[in-house]
């Protein structure tokens, strides 16, 4: 399997270079036994892609990112490594405004580390994965955010005198995480769960006699995950994996052919039954871009475009939003193989389409490693560039201009048009009947509120209700802090109840003279 000429992290090109989005059909929503389903064709659209401002350590180093994870328009971290005379973690943090380089340990100072996986499922909480040298092997490294500083938390090794490396790590909550990689000599998949306490390794299959490689996952709740990598014998093919919230299975997957060297990169999956993933496959004489979805039932090679006259056609990020809402990053190369230029394309529903990205010159090296998208705010990929000497950071953004919306009935039934639908209380019994929803602006998901005070989540964060509490006036609506941390729910008399949210006043207690329906964000 042909190497890439500029591999540079030890680390991320050991399971990266070694050897989007998609969706099948139209998502439905329904409410009771009706369904809805939305269309394709008016999907969310991102606009042009811009590089941000970054920094970077020294002139003098190496500065890669290599993933990125966002809780909300304004809380971003970006992780990847920085090298001179050694490697070092390199973690970036957005704050809405600006990026700036945030101090990250690392398990050695005098040898290699790096950080090439990151998930942030909250405000204020981030974990990242990846690995370091102790001088003879590579040990793996998980770092934890708490909203201040990073610092290390204990992970375990299981073939400590071996090499035990992680690429990868999705987060469902603050106590849910999963993190793949390989380990061993003679690579075989890494599985580590997070409870919130404590990090342990989970069993996970293997391809019988082959190498085989993790570097992706993606998990929609506790009890549903994916993982991707490529598994090496003959030839390099892909390898998926599916957990059900009790054991690892290796999932049949398509691949373009059985003597074509191909791997998958990374996963993003929305619900249990939609997924997509994105690597390459390499052709006779060059490297075409490879897609592959879930649709619940089986996995299937999505048409994918490539760069006309070009060497190299990889993709190594993928994130989705919703069943027609997809942005994978990668990069592109000229015939010779000499300049990289970023590589991004979109998913719409119903097909995929090169999307028009930024390079910081003609001739310089760019490259992007990952990518993320939040419903209703902006994406981010991460990278890195050169010209002739060390490698800088590259980030660009791309705001995201939404075009769907959800209505919901007193039942709970949820009805989606151009938009992703996560689930419902249709059909489910109510306390009280609901009277609202709003969407969570860090998860792309949204919640229902009942009267009294009862709230669901679906694909959003719970922070807490009125629900069973003793309630003055029924409640009437509900809305979320611009930034996902928190939300109010408001009664009929205008009493106002937040969850991770100010309290900055409210007309309970007060006399009006109609009762409040509704309330709003500023």
């Amino acid at each position: 399997m042909r190497r890439d000429a500029r591999q540079r992290s030890v680390f991320w090109f050991r399971w990266q270079r070694r050897g989007a989005h998609l969706v099948v059909g139209m998502l439905c929503a329904g409410a009771g036994v009706l369904a809805l389903c939305s269309t394709p064709a008016q999907a969310t659209t991102v606009s042009t892609w811009s590089i941000a401002p970054s920094p970077n350590t020294s002139p003098a180093q190496d500065n890669e990112l290599q993933s990125v994870a966002c809780s909300g328009p304004s809380n971003c971290m970006a992780v990847g490594s920085a090298s001179g005379a050694n490697e070092l973690t390199l973690a970036e943090a957005w704050n809405g405004t600006a990026w700036t380089i945030v101090p990250s340990p690392n398990g050695s100072t005098s040898n290699l580390n790096a950080l090439s996986g990151v998930a942030c499922p909250g405000p204020t909480t981030c974990v990242a994965v990846g690995a370091y040298s102790n001088g003879t092997n590579e040990l793996t490294l998980i770092e934890m955010w708490n909203g201040s500083a990073w610092s290390i938390v204990p992970s375990p090794d299981p073939q400590p005198t071996e090499d035990n490396v992680l690429a990868s790590v999705t987060c469902t909550s603050t106590t849910s995480c999963i993190a793949v990689g390989d380990v061993g000599s003679f690579e075989q998949t890494l599985v580590e769960s997070w409870n919130g306490t404590t990090w342990s390794v989970v069993a996970s299959p293997n391809v019988a006699s082959d190498r085989n490689f993790l570097s992706g996952v993606s998990c929609t709740q506790p009890t549903s995950c994916v993982a991707v990598g490529q598994t090496q014998g003959a030839n390099t093919q892909t390898l998926i994996e599916s957990w059900n919230g009790a054991v690892w299975s290796i999932a049949p997957s398509p691949d373009t052919s059985p003597t074509v060297d191909q791997q998958l990169n990374q996963v993003s999956c929305t619900t249990p039954s939609f997924c997509m993933a994105v690597g390459y496959a390499e052709l006779a004489s060059s490297d075409a871009t490879l897609i592959e979805a879930w649709n619940g039932s089986a996995w299937s090679i999505v048409p994918s475009p490539s760069m006309a006259a070009s060497d190299e056609n990889d993709l190594y990020g993928v994130s989705c939003t919703g069943p027609a809402d997809c942005v994978a990053a990668g990069h592109w190369s000229d015939l010779g193989d000499i300049t990289d230029q970023t590589l991004i394309e979109s998913w719409n529903g119903a097909a995929w389409s090169i999307e028009p990205s930024a390079n910081t010159a003609p001739a310089d090296q760019n490259d992007l490693n990952a990518v993320t998208c939040s419903a209703i705010s902006h994406c981010v990929a991460v990278g890195d560039y050169s010209s002739t000497g060390n490698a800088a950071s590259l980030i660009e953004t791309a705001p995201i201009v939404a075009s769907g919306y959800w209505e919901v009935a007193a039942d709970g039934g949820l009805f989606a048009y151009n938009a992703p639908f996560y689930g419902s209380m249709g059909g489910k019994p109510l306390n009280m009947p609901i009277v609202a929803m709003t969407a969570d602006p860090a998860t792309g998901g949204y919640w229902e509120v009942a009267s009294d005070g009862g709230l669901f989540g679906f694909d959003a964060t719970f922070l807490g209700s009125m629900g069973g509490k003793p309630l003055n006036a029924p409640m009437v609506g509900m809305a979320a802090q611009p930034d996902g941390s928190g939300y109010w729910e408001v009664a009929s008399d205008g009493g106002l109840f937040g969850f991770g949210a100010p309290f900055l006043g409210s007309t309970g207690g007060m006399h009006i003279n109609q009762p409040v329906v509704g309330m709003a964000t500023s």
